[in-house]
């Protein structure tokens, strides 16, 4: 905007006058305070953003984390489910042999 209104004095081919000088020099201020004010909103911007990416690397981390604590456990569980099967099949087989054999010596005897 500063520059513009530079720009249109000395365009327009007339010596600027004090007044359109001080016009000028107070649209170049505001000009300067606007664009260290935006430097300093980036800045802070930029500070924000470094913040959530290192916390979003930690989260990820984390994730991580708790993904191979997961997988981890579904082995052991699945470990476990499969030592439960044998001692089942065990037992069942244990059961038919018992019955079997009852079954012989019921025979034996004469009874049944």
């Amino acid at each position: 905007l500063a520059l513009r209104a530079a720009r249109d004095v000395v365009g327009s081919g007339g010596m600027a006058s004090r007044e359109t000088g001080e016009l000028v020099g107070m649209e170049l201020s505001k000009a300067k305070l606007e664009v260290v004010t935006l430097t300093e909103e980036l800045a802070a911007a930029e500070s924000q953003l470094r913040s959530a990416r290192f916390a979003q690397h930690i989260e990820a981390r984390e994730t991580l984390g708790a993904a191979a604590l997961c997988r981890q456990s579904v082995k052991e569980i699945v470990s476990l489910h499969r030592a439960l099967d044998a001692i089942v099949a065990g037992m069942e087989d244990a059961t038919r042999a018992d019955g079997a054999a009852a079954s012989t010596i019921a025979g034996a005897d004469g009874v049944g």
